[in-house]
């Protein structure tokens, strides 16, 4: 315990500390950045797949002769159900709008927009009363649902965090190929991805013996800068420092950076970290 306290109260010590806390927190605000960035690619990649299921049965429809069309439109597809001319959306949806209209095509004229649940889940309307429809609808149900973050196991989160994006209802008017003009609701399901842990100790460790093994403590004497200059006019002036160590001599700057400049350079692969004294013999008197 006592080599230990020792240890902290030396500059090597305090160095220590200084780099584990420093790349502690670069590693740290680095997890952070590329995990919200995953997510948000995440997040995008759900929406390309609904563009994909949107364009996919769009040109299905295009594609199906005008008698057939009509018994497909009845028996709606997965997710997906036919809407009255007269539907309209609850808010629009620029994200989803942007990248459905990036497909060209039959998409370039498509509107989307987000719409009440009750529109993707018709059973709601025989099931639900009035005023449950209506919270279906209502905006503090979507903050609810985005919130929201369950489990197989219930509402006990696992060891990984897991992050659910919620359900969503959208509303597509299209046009096909020959004026016949479409409107259906299209909904996306749960969709789960585990997130790591922020604070992992077992990380945390292997940074600090990483700092141990791998960092470099350049510990020069009195180097000859300016301020040790006006330092040594108390002193008795330059001679008299110099006349005080081993090796005659103040540490030139150059010396400090041509030391820093090799360790930087890795030109040495299995030259690992320690303490390395630029400081002419000063402990030897």
């Amino acid at each position: 315990m006592i080599r230990i306290r020792t240890f902290f109260a030396s500059m090597t010590g305090r160095v220590f500390v200084i780099l584990a806390l420093g790349m502690g927190a670069a590693a740290l605000i680095a997890v952070a950045v590329t995990d919200a960035k995953s997510q948000r690619d995440f997040e995008r990649q759900i929406v390309e797949r609904a563009v994909d299921r949107l364009q996919a049965y769009v040109q299905f429809l295009d594609a199906v002769p005008g008698n057939l069309r009509q018994i497909f439109l009845t028996t709606n597809g997965p997710g997906i159900h036919v809407q009255s001319a007269t539907a309209k959306g609850a808010s629009p949806d620029p994200t989803f709008q942007a990248a459905v209209r990036q497909r060209g095509g039959l998409l370039q004229n498509v509107d989307a927009e987000n719409a009440d649940f009750v529109m993707c889940f018709p059973e709601i309307r025989n099931l639900a009363s009035d005023d449950i429809r209506r919270a279906l609808a209502s905006e503090e149900f979507r903050k609810a649902l985005a919130r929201a973050s369950v489990t197989a196991q219930g509402n006990r989160r696992p060891p990984n965090l897991v992050n659910m994006i919620p359900p969503v209802c959208r509303l597509i008017s299209a046009k096909l190929s020959d004026g016949t003009p479409l409107k259906f609701s299209m909904d996306t399901g749960w969709v789960q991805r585990e997130r790591g842990r922020l604070v992992n100790p077992a990380f945390l460790i292997m940074l600090a013996l990483a700092i141990a093994v791998l960092a470099y403590v350049v510990a020069p004497g009195i180097v000859r800068t300016p301020m040790s200059e006006i330092s040594a006019t108390y002193r008795g002036g330059i001679e008299a420092v110099n006349a005080m160590l081993a090796m005659g001599a103040m540490v030139e700057p150059i010396e400090v950076a041509r030391l820093i400049a090799f360790l930087a350079a890795g030109t040495v692969p299995n030259l690992t970290g320690g303490t390395i004294d630029v400081n002419g013999a000063s402990h030897i008197r």
